[in-house]
């Protein structure tokens, strides 16, 4: 699910309703899944986001 949810959302730029549409998720669901996954792989590759 949160693999769906970053393709749709992040990779093919879809709108939440788009999304939400296209994968039958809640708009809810979508955001919690997208926040999971950034999550998981900012643990995975550690977080890059500072020099």
């Amino acid at each position: 699910m949160q693999r769906k949810a970053v393709r749709l959302l992040r990779l093919n730029e879809m709108s939440l309703k788009e999304a939400s549409t296209a994968s039958g998720m809640s708009i809810a669901s979508l955001k919690v899944n997208v926040h999971r996954a950034v999550k998981s792989l900012r643990k995975i590759l550690g977080d890059r986001s500072e020099p």
